[in-house]
C-alpha cells in the first residue's frame, strides 16, 4: 500500500492543525490489524471542517456587505493553489498527484455525507485546466465516482442543472447542504439558464430555499475560514504559469 500524504497547505484552508504522519514502518505494523488508518482520521477531520465551511458560507449569505460569489470563487482558486503546493512551496509532480488524490477522497466523502457544496467546489477545482495539464491517470475508484457524480449533479456544461432540480424538488434535511454557488448562479441568471436546464424556477423560490438551508445549518459566528480569503494567485494565466513551473 502506498503512503498517502497531504501537504500542510490544504489543512490551513480549513483551520486544521497539520501533524507529520507516522513512519512507514509504524504504518506497516498496524495496517495488518487495523482497517482505520491515520489517513482516514485526517480525512474525516477535513470532511467535518469542509461541512463547517459550507455552513459558514450560508451563514454569511444574508450579509449584504459580503460578495458571496467572490467567496465561492476564492475557495476554488485556493483549492487549486493548495494542490500545486507543499508546505507553502511549489510542489513537485508527484506531490501534486498526491494532493489531487487527497482532495478527490475528500470530495467523495463530502458527497456521501450530503455536503454537496464542498463536493461541487472541489470538482470545479480539480477540473481546472491548469491541473488538467498534468494528465494524471485517474484511479479506478475516481473513474467510477465520476460517473456517479455526473448522474446526480450534471456537469458545468449543463450548469449543474440536475443538482438544481434535486434541491428544489427534494425535502431538505439538516444533513443536506446544496451548492450555494449553483443556487446563486441560477438565482441571478434565471432567464439565461432556464431553457438550458428545462425547468421553470423563479429566483424568489431559489432564495427561499437558500433561507431554509441556512436556518437548518446554523453556525456560530467565528473567524472566516482561510478557504474564503483572497487567493495568492487570482488569474487563470498565473495558475497556468505556476502549473508549468512544477518539476518532475
Amino acid at each position: 500500500m502506498k503512503r498517502r500524504r497531504l501537504s500542510s497547505d490544504g489543512f490551513k484552508l480549513f483551520n486544521l492543525a497539520y501533524t507529520q504522519p507516522p513512519s512507514y514502518s509504524v504504518i506497516k505494523r498496524f495496517l495488518f490489524c487495523m482497517h482505520h488508518t491515520e489517513y482516514d482520521d485526517q480525512l474525516e477531520k477535513m470532511v467535518d471542517q469542509c461541512r463547517n465551511a459550507s455552513k459558514q458560507l450560508y451563514m454569511l449569505h444574508n450579509d449584504k456587505s459580503i460578495d458571496i460569489n467572490r467567496l465561492t470563487n476564492n475557495a476554488i482558486l485556493n483549492l487549486i493553489y493548495s494542490m500545486l503546493c507543499k508546505d507553502e512551496h511549489l510542489a513537485n509532480r508527484q506531490q501534486v498527484r498526491r494532493n489531487m488524490q487527497y482532495y478527490m477522497d475528500v470530495m467523495e466523502k463530502a458527497y456521501d455525507t450530503e455536503d454537496h457544496n464542498t463536493a461541487i467546489s472541489i470538482k470545479n477545482a480539480i477540473d481546472h485546466s491548469s491541473l488538467k495539464t498534468f494528465k494524471f491517470k485517474p484511479r479506478k475508484k475516481d473513474i467510477e465516482f465520476a460517473k456517479t457524480f455526473e448522474e446526480r449533479y450534471g456537469t458545468w456544461r449543463t450548469c449543474w442543472g440536475k443538482h438544481l432540480k434535486e434541491v428544489m424538488h427534494s425535502q431538505i434535511c439538516e444533513e443536506y447542504i446544496p451548492s450555494l454557488m449553483v443556487l446563486n448562479m441560477h438565482r441571478e441568471r434565471n432567464k439565461a439558464y432556464a431553457n438550458l436546464v428545462k425547468i421553470n424556477i423563479l429566483p424568489q423560490d431559489i432564495e427561499a430555499r437558500i433561507g431554509i438551508i441556512r436556518n437548518l445549518n446554523p453556525l456560530i459566528a467565528e473567524d472566516r475560514f482561510p478557504l474564503y480569503e483572497e487567493p495568492p494567485v487570482q488569474t487563470n494565466s498565473d495558475l497556468f504559469a505556476l502549473a508549468q513551473s512544477v518539476k518532475t
